[in-house]
């Protein structure tokens, strides 16, 4: 049996706040991952869910010799396209990055 007792404490490893879609914003699977990942790029989230729907768009032809699934594909590319045209909303900086200028 895991030892919760640092989960009861409210220590250890915490998911981030939900985040919703705002108004104007489109809905992609690299935006839900987006919080939960911790990458170099910003990029990374919508490769990732793209790669994904490409593998699952091409697993019936190359597993089974059934036609490919468009939908997944389309769907893939939508990914790729709203990765690259999101557009970065400015953090603020956190206070232990902030400099102070006298």
């Amino acid at each position: 049996m895991a030892d919760t007792s640092d989960a009861r404490r409210g220590e250890g490893w915490r998911l981030p706040p939900p985040t919703r879609v705002h108004r104007g914003e489109f809905f992609s699977l690299g935006g839900l991952l987006a919080p939960y990942l911790k990458t170099r790029t910003p990029f990374a989230p919508w490769t990732l869910s793209a790669a994904f729907l490409l593998t699952l768009g091409v697993w019936d032809p190359l597993m089974r010799g059934g036609p490919f699934d468009a939908i997944l594909l389309g769907l893939a590319a939508y990914e790729l396209l709203i990765g690259l045209t999101r557009v970065e909303t400015p953090q603020p900086a956190r206070a232990t990055q902030r400099v102070r200028r006298d």
